[in-house]
């Protein structure tokens, strides 16, 4: 009996080592992760305005090396690590694993297109020229006049043109503009919609996309998915509430950077649930 009794104080007392050891250890890994994710805050202090679009650089080009030093380096990190850096930034969003969102996303953009009769479908060839974007990922990003004020008077035929809300003046409008007016009329069946040319229509004669350089094309093919997929969400908000990803405080100063951010605005699509 004093053997058996002897025998189960060991095993309690290698039980309680070996309890201790694990608890230890699992605090030892957890300072270790911890001290990973300061450092790597503390050496990219700089540019942690990008957090948000290291998520998408790092589900998109997992295991490739990106253009802004930030998105290389997020990638170079572990899943826990990522996570630890998130969690120690205080970034409530889960980290994107798959992209598997990235094609249903442009095809929920071609089908929206398809539905208002926004213009001819620009992102054929699976989306050849939006997803070439990346790379012309060293390409500055400028929003020069010709790019941003580029809808100008001749989109009615005449100068300083105005009809119900469009007015072109000598400072044109934004693509953004542009769309946002034209499916407002569409919505209010303002026979101002069949007046004007279709955005992606004349957006595609005015660049001669046909004709014009890969990168300028692929320059607007960035804007138009942006545009549409942020119209779209905006019109499934008001059925749907989802979490959208943090927006970017950084300049967006290349192609890669804006490539990220419209595969940003893809992803926050992807969450709305496919209605049959």
């Amino acid at each position: 009996m004093f053997f058996g009794l002897a025998s189960a104080c060991l095993s309690l007392v290698a039980l309680g080592i070996s309890i201790t050891t694990f608890a230890i250890n699992n605090r030892q890994k957890r300072e270790k992760l911890e001290n990973e994710a300061k450092l790597f805050i503390v050496n990219h202090e700089e540019e942690l305005s990008y957090i948000p679009l290291c998520l998408i650089a790092s589900a998109y080009r997992r295991h490739g090396k990106c253009l802004r030093p930030i998105y290389t380096e997020f990638n170079k990190l572990s899943n826990e690590q990522q996570a630890e850096v998130l969690k120690q930034l205080n970034y409530d969003c889960k980290l994107i694993i798959s992209t598997d969102w990235v094609d249903d996303s442009l095809e929920k953009v071609k089908r929206f297109i398809a539905d208002n009769n926004l213009g001819r479908d620009l992102l054929y060839d699976d989306a050849k020229y939006y997803k070439r974007a990346y790379d012309h990922r060293e390409q500055k990003y400028e929003l020069k006049d010709e790019y941003v004020h580029i809808f100008r008077s001749d989109l009615f035929g005449k100068p300083n043109y105005v009809v119900r809300g469009f007015y072109v003046g000598d400072d044109g409008l934004s693509f953004d503009d542009f769309m946002h007016r034209f499916l407002r009329a569409k919505e209010n069946d303002d026979p101002v919609s069949a007046m004007v040319q279709k955005p992606i229509d004349y957006l595609a004669s005015l660049i001669r996309f046909n004709d014009c350089e890969e990168h300028i094309a692929c320059f607007w093919m960035m804007v138009v998915v942006d545009c549409c997929a942020e119209l779209l969400i905006a019109k499934l908000s008001k059925e749907q509430k989802i979490e959208r990803l943090p927006a970017c405080e950084g300049n967006i100063e290349t192609y890669e950077d804006r490539f990220f951010m419209s595969l940003a605005t893809l992803y926050d699509l992807s969450k709305f649930e496919n209605k049959k």
